[in-house]
């Protein structure tokens, strides 16, 4: 049985190494076998662009900003991460805006706003961080 979880890390990774080497042209990964949780490539090949061409920027949306993420310290001691928000914040994003007041929900959306949709949700999680942002605070 394929264990998709495995299946998305593993294409999460290769997406992870097209973007620190955008030089790659082209991969070939042929074939991937699925033991479990493991991953295994047999073969693989890749065409490395002209150094001397310089590679043009390729993404239609600009991946997650880990450089923005950064630990800080409250008050009372305890550690949070600041980090731009992300799609899988959606089910504690929607229980933080449940805990505060009318008035906090006013101000912060410009209207009396009841419960949030995922639809709703999804617009303030699913962003694309070239062109708008939002950042969370999580401990």
């Amino acid at each position: 049985r394929l264990d998709i979880d495995a299946l998305g890390q593993v294409l999460c990774q290769l997406s992870e190494l097209l973007l620190a080497f955008p030089e790659i042209q082209e991969l070939d990964l042929h074939p991937l076998q699925a033991f479990g949780t493991e991953m295994v490539v047999l073969d693989a090949s890749l065409t490395l662009a002209d150094p001397a061409i310089p590679t043009s920027n390729r993404l239609a949306i600009r991946p997650y900003p880990t450089e923005l993420e950064e630990g800080a310290w409250l008050k009372d001691q305890r550690h949070i991460l600041l980090r731009p928000i992300r799609p899988e914040d959606e089910p504690a994003h929607k229980q933080f805006v449940l805990q505060v007041s009318d008035e906090d929900r006013y101000k912060r959306f410009f209207a009396d706003v009841g419960e949030l949709g995922h639809e709703e949700l999804a617009r303030m999680t699913q962003i694309d961080y070239d062109r708008e942002m939002a950042f969370v605070a999580v401990g």
